[in-house]
């Protein structure tokens, strides 16, 4: 296991490149915008979870080091990034469903970006438990 920080620097700037991006789609209203924004950024937080799970990288994860992770062994890190994995899929896949039935409709997107942030602190919350 090389300790690099290279996926998570790429995964960064593909967060904000999107987060940025979907204000500048023509057709779009600044709500529609910020709904996309929020859609994605819960579907990338999940991808980072994927992306940790597939590399085995779980030094990304607040809280365990390069030295920790490496002794936990293949294994143990596999099962780790996998609870974080599910955790984060499920809240971007119920935030997303969430945030299409607010756009049907037509909610105010501030009621979408509260949603946002209580899935992702409890999501954020309930992985805390999870040990290496």
């Amino acid at each position: 296991m090389k300790k690099s920080y290279q996926g998570l620097f790429i995964w960064t700037i593909l967060l904000m490149a999107v987060a940025i991006g979907a204000v500048f789609i023509p057709g779009f209203t600044g709500m529609q915008a910020v709904r996309l924004s929020l859609c994605a950024c819960a579907v990338l937080l999940a991808l980072l979870m994927l992306m940790i799970y597939v590399s085995e990288k779980v030094y990304w994860i607040n809280g365990v080091t390069f030295e920790k992770a490496v002794e936990a062994g293949s294994e143990r890190r596999k099962a780790f990034a996998k609870k974080h994995l599910t955790v984060f899929a499920c809240a971007a896949a119920f935030f997303v469903v969430i945030s299409a039935f607010l756009n049907a409709f037509h909610m105010h997107v501030m009621i979408d970006t509260a949603v946002f942030t209580v899935i992702e602190i409890i999501a954020a919350v309930r992985t805390i438990k999870y040990k290496l």
